[in-house]
């Protein structure tokens, strides 16, 4: 009768296997429920021989308890700060809180029918570079028998595709966004070409009869001229282009164009011209800007206009129509909305960001307040109750500079002056932070400088930069506030040693 075979020494299925190999070799397996290696079944040690060597991402789940095993080229995946190394030999419940509904039952799967799943490009968050990231896998669970014939646990055989999912989900969102692009675009040559054939169809008509021709350009609601031969004589105009020319019929009938309008010269129309003059070709521009002399004002306008050449009997170009639409108004109205809706979005980033110093102090007096609730200390009671209403008031002054934002952004501020010392602004401006920093002040200079100004404005600069100085100089333990009198000023300045600012960010 054979003998049964021997299982293989531990040490020679633990070999190589890089990190992951070194770290299962020193792990103190004794302290867990499988025991020393010594003691494994030859399918566990078969298995890890496998996976510690394979260059294929793999994670085993082996026992009741479903303890971790994973070779290096799963190791990645873990990120960083994470999981990685605690969860080699940990229980698959204690490694996977976040994840641990959806996968145990798969692994349930697996045991009991004793078929692999499959799955592609699937959604399961883990926990790894200190947060919960959104990770895409392509994975396998398969069945590993122990050496009794019953199941012993579930080798993982996986890949993360979460940079290749989303790199074809950025794909598919700009090919959405070409999509709707190129439908605008085939949108806008259709009106462009409807322009065009309008426009194409109004030169013909004027063919066909000067007295019509002259009606059309006289009666048309667009402003309209004909430049005639290589130096752009005007030759036909309406009431509409000396409108916008802002000049009378007798400044500009039968005068070459630069000349009746120099300061058209040097902006490019020359060049334009001329190319439609020699190619024949059309010439169309939206909300191009112009500068033009009006009422003896340089304007700055913007207009539509399109360059159609004219041809004789002979099908020589001998002029050049244009038609022009002023939109100036739109392109001004766009600009300012633009602008409004910029200076909002700095307007509440500012308002938002100095409500948090009152807010902060008012907090921390409250809490003081709770604190000694039963053991109260009349002068500290007194002074929170000051400092409290101080900040209710400074809050309260906040909240109706946001009730007057109208104001603000049309340049109406107005500033209330009054007479105060430094180390009373300075003193509200970081009593809240007191309580909630290790940081300490250091106050250098005449506190007692009294100073003639808007007192919540200034308070709220300077809270700023204390409580900037606190932010990002976290190990800058000593913060430096300096009052210096100088000729017609009090100077106040906030020093730390924090890393600073780049100059090319100032």
């Amino acid at each position: 009768m054979p003998l049964p075979e021997s299982p293989a020494p531990y040490h020679l299925f633990l070999q190589d296997g890089g990190e992951m190999g070194e770290l299962t070799r020193s792990f103190d397996w004794s302290k867990t429920v499988l025991g020393s290696p010594e003691n494994w079944s030859q399918s566990l040690r078969t298995t890890l021989g496998i996976l510690l060597h394979s260059r294929f991402p793999m994670f085993l789940f082996w026992g009741e308890y479903n303890i971790q095993f994973y070779n290096d080229a799963y190791r990645p995946s873990l990120g960083n700060a994470g999981k990685h190394p605690k969860a080699l030999g940990q229980k698959g419940e204690e490694c996977w809180p976040e994840i641990w509904p959806t996968i145990k039952p798969m692994i349930d799967q697996v045991i009991i029918s004793g078929k692999s799943t499959w799955q592609q490009d699937r959604l399961i968050p883990i926990y790894r570079n200190k947060r919960l990231e959104d990770v895409y896998w392509t994975f396998s669970y398969s069945q590993v028998n122990d050496s009794n014939g019953k199941t012993g646990g579930v080798l993982v055989i996986c890949q993360e595709t979460t940079e290749q999912v989303l790199s074809r989900q950025k794909i598919l969102n700009l090919n959405n966004g070409l999509t709707v692009t190129n439908r605008n675009l085939q949108l806008s040559n259709e009106k462009l070409w409807a322009m065009q054939q309008d426009l194409t169809h109004t030169v013909n008509l004027l063919k066909e009869s000067e007295a019509k021709f002259r009606s059309i350009i006289e009666q048309a609601p667009v402003a309209i001229a004909i430049f005639r031969g290589p130096k752009f004589v005007i030759e036909e105009y309406n009431e509409k282009v000396l409108e916008y020319w802002g000049r009378t019929a007798k400044q500009v009938k039968n005068i070459p164009l630069f000349e009746a309008l120099p300061e058209a010269s040097g902006q490019g129309f020359e060049q334009l011209l001329t190319q439609v003059l020699h190619t024949g070709e059309r010439f169309v521009a939206n909300e191009l800007p112009v500068t033009i002399l009006r009422n003896g004002i340089l304007n700055l306008t913007w207009i539509n206009f399109i360059y159609e050449p004219l041809k004789n009997h002979n099908e020589h170009i001998t002029a050049i129509i244009v038609v022009c639409l002023e939109v100036t108004d739109q392109v001004k109205a766009r600009k300012s909305l633009e602008l409004m809706l910029q200076q909002k979005d700095e307007f509440i980033n500012v308002a938002s960001h100095e409500l948090k110093t009152p807010v902060t102090s008012l907090k921390a007096s409250m809490q003081l307040l709770d604190r000694m609730k039963h053991n109260p200390s009349p002068a500290v009671l007194s002074k929170l109750i000051e400092q409290s209403n101080r900040s209710l008031h400074k809050l309260n002054g906040l909240i109706n500079e946001l009730l007057h934002t109208n104001r603000i952004a049309q340049g109406k501020l107005q500033l209330v002056k009054t007479m105060f010392t430094v180390k009373d602004m300075i003193g509200d401006c970081f009593s809240g932070i007191h309580n909630t920093t290790e940081h300490q002040f250091i106050l250098q200079g005449d506190m007692n400088m009294e100073i003639h100004a808007d007192e919540q404005q200034i308070e709220q600069v300077m809270a700023n930069l204390i409580d900037n100085a606190v932010k990002y100089a976290p190990n800058s333990l000593e913060i430096i506030l300096k009052a210096e009198k100088t000729a017609r000023a009090v100077k106040i300045s906030v020093t730390d040693k924090g890393p600073g600012v780049l100059l090319e960010k100032l």
